[in-house]
């Protein structure tokens, strides 16, 4: 970080969580400034590169979407998220980096928050389902749809009973 740009990070993370925010809006125009901005201030911000990544990927610019995402794996190459970022954008051979770096994740999940693994299990499907490892990519499609799963709170009963009191009001 310059000198006297200390609190220049707060700003760069809150015009890349604008930019999050316009992408998903689908106003992807503003969201690629929001993230440019964030990148101005902070160049080394891999949230920012990724998040511009997945905007360009929505206007399919899909060559500089990846380059956006490989900038963000050169900058924190465990996380898990980048990578699928990545891979989502193209067809994956067992004999690139890339996937071998899934691999190195997959050896070090242990210390990869639950949000991370549920990206690195659908990371690892999508991969192995490109060379064509069905099994493998199931199995890791299955963890993945658990994990996430596992963080939706869901009471079936309950809904019912709201549903069932609407169509008495309504």
């Amino acid at each position: 970080v310059p000198a006297g740009s200390e609190g220049l990070s707060g700003f760069a993370a809150a015009h890349s969580g604008l930019g999050n925010s316009l992408n998903s809006l689908g106003r992807y125009e503003e969201a690629l400034a929001a993230f440019e901005k964030a990148l101005v201030l902070m160049p080394g911000m891999a949230a920012a590169h990724c998040g511009m990544g997945a905007v360009l990927q929505n206007l399919g610019r899909l060559a500089e979407a990846r380059k956006a995402f490989e900038q963000a794996i050169a900058l924190e190459p465990g996380m898990p998220s980048y990578h699928r970022a990545l891979i989502e954008t193209r067809r994956l051979a067992k004999d690139e980096p890339e996937f071998a770096a899934l691999e190195s994740l997959v050896r070090g999940e242990a210390r990869l928050p639950e949000g991370e693994l549920i990206e690195l299990d659908f990371a690892c499907a999508k991969a192995y389902d490109d060379i064509g490892d069905h099994a493998r990519a199931f199995r890791h499609m299955q963890s993945g749809n658990a994990r996430k799963r596992a963080q939706v709170a869901y009471d079936e009963k309950a809904e019912m009973e709201a549903m069932a009191a609407m169509a008495r009001t309504f």
